[in-house]
């Protein structure tokens, strides 16, 4: 558990340097997008094999920024779930009464 723990606070320290805000994840799209905006205005076929040859990497960043957000995920749960194994395995204290007289 405190692996995870441990783990858990080194991916959220890289996480916080790495993607500032949300604009991180739009990155793939914006690359994708300039791709295409270059093809579609460039004369003639002069953007034909940067399309071409980029195209791949379009799907590539998409795939990864997948992964990480995936990889996030299970992070998050698996600290949930170690967080409520550890609730459920204290023993709770006996209720006391306070005497109200009620």
């Amino acid at each position: 558990m405190e692996r995870r723990l441990d783990s858990m606070k080194r991916y959220e320290e890289v996480a916080s340097d790495t993607m500032k805000g949300s604009k991180v994840i739009w990155l793939p799209a914006g690359f994708c997008a300039f791709l295409s905006l270059m093809k579609l205005f460039l004369p003639g076929d002069a953007g034909g094999p940067a399309f071409f040859s980029f195209l791949p990497m379009c799907f590539f960043f998409t795939a990864a920024m997948q992964l990480s957000l995936w990889k996030r995920i299970a992070l998050l749960e698996s600290a949930l779930q170690d967080k409520e194994d550890g609730a459920r395995s204290q023993p709770r204290a006996p209720a006391t009464e306070t005497g109200s007289g009620c």
